[in-house]
């Protein structure tokens, strides 16, 4: 009877293994790998408890006891790879996404530099900006648009002073007649209403 349950005890191990294993066959990450082999080991170590126990202890009804005790402790074992390994597939889905992104927007980019350059460059476009510049440089330049600027000028400063003539006489007349402020010392003309002291 003892070398059916070591039998058995084997048998529930190596299934235990082999669905932590295969919880997801891809192997290529290094993270699942770690997580694998944690487990795995706690699952070794779940059944080489199990297997000294059985060395033990004889008594059929605690032996089924403590085999169905092993087995749900491996199934959830084995749920909680499936939950690790599920996180970092979703974490390496998103690090994904976001790498796709990023080059996405980087290729974006680039088309519309390179876009903008080729505009730029075009014949058409460059004979545009070439005149527009000559008309900026020429409107600087014509002795018209000086001498307005200067009468605009001339105008604005005249404008201003004579703005600051007229404050200046206002504030001026304020300061020639102050104001006067009669101040009462009675504030009862009367003494019926002062009160008694």
């Amino acid at each position: 009877m003892e070398d059916q349950n070591m039998k058995e005890a084997e048998t529930m191990e190596e299934e235990a293994r082999y669905h932590i294993i295969h919880v997801d066959d891809e192997h290529d990450n290094e993270e699942k790998r770690k997580i694998l082999d944690e487990f795995t080991e706690e699952v070794t170590v779940l059944f080489a408890d199990f297997k000294a126990w059985l060395k033990e202890n004889h008594d059929p009804d605690k032996v089924a006891a403590y085999k169905e005790k092993v087995k749900l402790e491996t199934a959830l074992l084995i749920q909680k790879v499936k939950v690790a390994v599920a996180e970092v597939n979703e974490n390496d889905k998103v690090k994904s996404g976001k790498e796709t992104v990023k080059a996405a927007s980087k290729h974006i980019g680039n088309k519309i530099s390179s876009g903008v350059q080729d505009v730029i460059q075009h014949e058409n476009v460059q004979k545009v900006m070439n005149d527009v510049s000559t008309k900026v440089h020429q409107v600087k330049e014509d002795e018209r648009v000086k001498e307005t600027v200067k009468k605009v000028k001339r105008g604005t400063l005249h404008i201003a002073s004579s703005a600051y003539d007229s404050l200046k006489k206002v504030l001026e007349e304020h300061e020639e007649e102050p104001e006067v402020i009669e101040v009462k010392t009675d504030i009862y003309p009367d003494d019926k209403n002062k009160p008694e002291e």
